[in-house]
């Protein structure tokens, strides 16, 4: 049995920290930052809550920044996986795209509504520019890009299968958030955000363990004889 050495094993570190950086970050938001979304809360109480909680609301939203980059450094680890394709890097570069967007939303969920929570109609205006950043266009580009990802590893057919078919779901679900926000339904996004991010935080964990693991026998040099 050959010897993995700490080299091969470090996008299996990585991955394994993504899955914690997500887990985190979804934490965060269900059970503190929750008072300060624009899901059920009234307006004022929004208000109210991010002025009190400035702290813990920015740590909160820097850690989906840390999030963002931690998906797309593990869509950059795929790659290995992937035999060679028109859509490989088309795919890649539309989940880098949504990492704009995403990472300005979360700035300013961060740093500028703070400064508003005075101010009603331009608090609003902020959190709506925010919602269509993150849930419309980075949402979006990571579903989109990670869809096609996700379908082009089933071309490497050394891959177990199963544990490449689990994380489809993942992302069609994930546009559902996207569809939420379109229509302007908040309450609907919910639900889609909390399968979506649980169901792709378990197949990005499986990836890690089951797939990274045996580098020798997946990745697409190993089989470019």
């Amino acid at each position: 049995m050959s010897q993995t050495t700490g080299y091969t094993r470090l996008p299996v570190y990585l991955t394994l920290s993504t899955v914690a950086i997500i887990t985190a970050a979804c934490v965060l938001m269900a059970f503190t930052l929750t008072p300060g979304l624009p899901t059920t809360t009234e307006l004022t109480l929004r208000m109210a809550f991010v002025e009190q909680h400035t702290g813990i609301w920015q740590w909160g939203w820097a850690s989906w920044m840390a999030s963002s980059l931690s998906l797309f450094l593990f869509c950059l680890l795929l790659l290995d996986y992937i035999p060679a394709h028109p859509l490989k890097y088309f795919a890649m570069g539309i989940v880098a795209f949504g990492v704009v967007p995403d990472i300005s939303a979360e700035i300013l969920f961060a740093f500028a509504l703070p400064k508003f929570t005075t101010a009603p109609a331009h608090y609003v205006l902020l959190e709506q520019i925010g919602q269509l950043l993150t849930g419309i266009f980075a949402n979006g580009a990571y579903c989109l890009g990670g869809l096609l990802l996700n379908l082009l590893l089933l071309r490497n057919h050394a891959l177990p299968r199963v544990v490449v078919l689990i994380g489809l779901p993942s992302w069609l679900i994930g546009f559902g958030l996207s569809y939420a926000v379109i229509i302007d339904n908040m309450t609907l996004a919910v639900p889609f955000t909390a399968v979506s991010m649980v169901w792709n935080v378990i197949w990005i964990f499986l990836i890690g363990v089951l797939v990274f693991t045996h580098p020798a026998e997946y990745t697409v040099s190993a089989h470019a004889h």
